[in-house]
């Protein structure tokens, strides 16, 4: 008998006509209607209550499979219990289950598609101001934080929204959804340059030894340049001694990490908020932004004594100017 028949509880009368019962001679005791009187109905009513057995027992054969299967798939309490619901169906009904959900996958794949293919799209050359002003604040000597309250970004936004010509209009700019997407191109590419110049930073500490010492690191004026040549292509930015005196706080930082937590922290995944700190510290106990500068310098003349005395003396001529300032 087939397992389907046993699901929908089925029987053919017609199997009755062979059975043993049925077939028994005239004569015979079995036959006899006063010493065994079993109508087809009594029949049946047997038939169906082994049938039932059967499929009970086979419910309880797939809802033992399907439990363990979902341990086995790490599936959700309410995952699990529907995954069990469905092991009970016939084999019709799994059917029809299965084709509804992979129709209602593929229209929600439909309309995400869709919701992509409607976004706003940047315009080049809102894209091409925003690629560029991104580098030019993360490379001012003036940021108070790289990642904290989201300074950075706000500068940006703020900064291109002064030329709206550009494409951020107050049109756009009170249209959530274009700004959401602006938001979130000007977040990827400063994480993009900042990664960059974490790289810049590890890759200028040179040879750590077992007793801390370092050995064949980049000077100052090589490292500050590596870091204005990854905006070579996009803005012209030129060496400061400010712009130096900063990058010798980056660099001793994260010398700092490397040196005194390689074993614990190898990655160093949490050095911009290191650096965050760092600066706030300084603004705590220097008030004023000529005292900041020379501590700065203090930091800056420190690192040249420590990894070599690159010539300064074009850059000392060169005063840094403002990253934002407009170029029509």
């Amino acid at each position: 008998m087939h397992i389907s028949s046993l699901l929908n509880d089925s029987f053919d009368d017609s199997l009755l006509s062979d059975s043993p019962i049925n077939s028994s001679p005239p004569n015979s005791p079995r036959g006899t209607p006063s010493e065994l009187d079993l109508s087809s109905d009594d029949v049946l009513a047997t038939s169906n209550l082994t049938t039932h057995t059967r499929k009970r027992q086979l419910d309880e054969d797939l809802t033992q499979y399907a439990e363990s299967l979902s341990r086995k798939l790490h599936f959700k309490p309410l995952v699990e219990k529907e995954f069990k619901k469905f092991a009970q169906l016939s084999l019709e009904r799994q059917i029809v289950w299965l084709a509804g959900h992979v129709l209602s996958v593929s229209e929600n794949i439909h309309s995400v598609a869709s919701a992509d293919s409607t976004q706003y799209q940047i315009p080049a050359v809102l894209g091409n101001r925003l690629e560029r002003y991104v580098f030019a604040a993360i490379v001012s000597s003036t940021v108070s934080s790289y990642v904290k309250n989201n300074e950075l970004v706000n500068q940006v936004v703020e900064f291109l929204a002064q030329h709206p010509h550009w494409g951020l209009s107050p049109e756009v700019k009170s249209d959530k959804a274009k700004m959401d997407v602006i938001y979130s191109r000007i977040r990827a590419r400063l994480t993009i340059r900042r990664y960059e110049i974490k790289t810049l930073l590890k890759d200028s500490i040179g040879v750590v030894d077992d007793e801390g010492n370092i050995s064949g690191a980049q000077n100052i004026l090589e490292l500050g340049e590596a870091i204005i040549n990854l905006g070579n292509r996009i803005c012209d930015i030129k060496l400061s001694i400010q712009f130096l005196a900063r990058v010798a706080v980056l660099i001793h930082q994260q010398r700092s990490i490397y040196v005194e937590r390689a074993e614990q922290d190898p990655q160093t995944k949490d050095f911009w908020k290191t650096v965050d700190q760092q600066l706030d510290e300084i603004r705590g106990v220097k008030k004023t932004p000529e005292a900041i500068s020379q501590l700065f310098t203090k930091v800056l003349e420190c690192d040249r004594n420590k990894f070599g005395r690159a010539n300064l003396n074009q850059v000392t001529a060169t005063v840094e100017t403002n990253v934002f300032e407009a170029d029509e």
